[in-house]
């Protein structure tokens, strides 16, 4: 298994972000110290203020959008090994803030004085980091069933499945487990499944040479009709424009 390796690390006062869309091929985390920030991360919209941070995963597609004030934040690109961090929350409150900036501070600067990021320091400095943020999301939000069910959709991100499905596989009626998710995730399972649904049809968009036709069929679909109308729904345009997009668009940071 490689090593971690941060990639990139920035901290901005004072600037206007623009607005893009893009599909994320390394882990990314954006921290907020004063401002705010609305991300949309696979079809989801999210508002980040003062004391709270953003975590998106490869493969995931986000968008930002244009502000008209500055905002003083911290943004991480990181390339780690892809089993990693995958308990954390797309939205978390950081505790400590005030230890945050000075420790991304010097992880920044030691990052310019040996750009191969090799130092045994700087990792595991940004692995503390990281882990405290998991660590805090698995305290406060772990529940048995809500991981179960997040692995039964995961497993199946190729498949037509439904409510009904996950409540015959975990055992629960459809409306504990509807509430349930909800109340651990912050979003429905419908939209959950859609956006695991994104993830996977984005991975063959950008990792296989299928057509579109043969991809609406790997992904589960019963034509490219419903496929296209499904894709256009969830990102706002049709899949073979943003594949296009997806294949030529340089890599943004």
């Amino acid at each position: 298994m490689a090593a971690e390796k941060l990639k990139f690390i920035e901290i901005y006062k004072d600037k206007v972000p623009n607005g893009f869309t893009e599909t994320l091929k390394f882990h990314y985390m954006v921290v907020m110290f004063s401002g705010e920030m609305v991300y949309c991360v696979d079809g989801e919209k999210y508002t980040i203020r003062d004391g709270e941070a953003i975590y998106m995963r490869p493969n995931q597609v986000r968008s930002r959008e244009d502000h008209q004030t500055g905002s003083h934040y911290a943004t991480m690109n990181i390339m780690i090994p892809s089993g990693s961090m995958y308990n954390i929350n797309t939205k978390f409150s950081v505790s400590h803030m005030g230890l945050i900036y000075p420790l991304l501070q010097r992880m920044r600067e030691e990052f310019y004085a040996d750009m191969e990021c090799e130092g045994q320091m700087l990792k595991s400095m940004l692995r503390l980091f990281l882990l405290e943020c998991e660590d805090m999301c698995v305290k406060a939000n772990y529940n048995p069933y809500v991981e179960k069910i997040k692995r039964y959709i995961s497993d199946n991100s190729y498949k037509q499945i439904n409510l009904s499905d996950i409540s015959d596989y975990i055992g629960l009626s459809q409306s504990y487990v509807s509430a349930l998710f909800r109340g651990h995730t912050g979003v429905s399972v419908g939209k959950y499944i859609d956006r695991e649904r994104l993830k996977a049809v984005n991975a063959l968009m950008i990792n296989t040479t299928m057509s579109l036709v043969e991809i609406a069929s790997e992904a589960g679909f019963s034509g490219p009709y419903y496929f296209s109308r499904w894709f256009y729904k969830m990102t706002g345009e049709r899949p073979s424009v943003y594949r296009k997009k997806l294949i030529t668009a340089p890599p943004r940071f």
